[in-house]
């Protein structure tokens, strides 16, 4: 994948995750559990896609 594909999927990521985070905020009851699972999972596909990006331009630097 080239550097910018990396680039806005880590984007798209990051603005899931922000999303996320506001849904647990507002969530209530039995859906606060389920929005801090999403947010949690987001985070970690978050990171995943940081180290896909940051492994990118490592590789690309040498």
């Amino acid at each position: 994948m080239d550097d910018q594909k990396e680039k806005d999927k880590v984007l798209a990521k990051a603005s899931m995750w922000v999303s996320s985070r506001r849904a647990k905020a507002v969530a209530k009851g039995p859906e606060k559990e389920r929005a801090q699972s999403r947010h949690h999972q987001d985070g970690n596909e978050l990171a995943e896609a940081v180290e896909k990006l940051e492994k990118s331009f490592l590789q690309g630097s040498t």
